[in-house]
């Protein structure tokens, strides 16, 4: 049978926890969520404008992913990713086959991938140019890329704007 999937929510706001997570799911229907780090420890759940609907024609996407950097890097929140990829991990242990755990790799955690993947075991990994700058062709993107393709574990960017995304 078909399972329905959130396929992307941060582990903050509402779904902070296992018992909001399990509401939030019931509430829409869904079997899974795919799970991410996000603003660590937050119980606020943020809402962006609907840009669309006001200009549906335009990159809404990518102003929001402006506001998006910006607000990161002032707070320094990317900082917090290795602790949140432990949090993602532990709800998904409190709720097996429920949450599948977005690993979301960083500068910073890169080097533990393999040692970070034997003991969680986590469903797919995430990078995000929106927190961190990096370019298609970098050696951090390479590097990353490659071992999830030799792991073959599927692998999301979340791209700041598609020309970013050219090597």
């Amino acid at each position: 049978m078909a399972k329905t999937v959130d396929a992307h929510a941060h582990a903050c706001g509402e779904y902070l926890t296992a018992e909001s997570i399990t509401r939030k799911l019931n509430a829409s229907g869904c079997d899974m969520v795919v799970l991410t780090p996000g603003q660590y420890g937050s119980k606020i759940t943020y809402g962006l404008k609907n840009l669309a609907a006001k200009h549906p024609y335009d990159d809404v996407v990518s102003k929001n992913n402006k506001t998006t950097r910006l607000m990161i890097k002032l707070i320094g929140a990317i900082r917090d990713i290795p602790r949140g990829n432990e949090a993602v991990w532990r709800l998904k242990q409190e709720l097996p086959g429920r949450v599948l755990q977005a690993y979301w790799i960083t500068k910073a955690n890169v080097m533990n991938l393999e040692r970070d993947y034997e003991r969680m075991g986590f469903d797919l990994v995430k990078m995000h140019q929106c927190w961190e700058d990096f370019e298609i062709g970098d050696d951090y993107f390479r590097r990353a890329a490659a071992w999830a393709e030799q792991n073959h574990v599927p692998m999301f960017i979340h791209i700041y704007t598609g020309r970013k995304c050219r090597s």
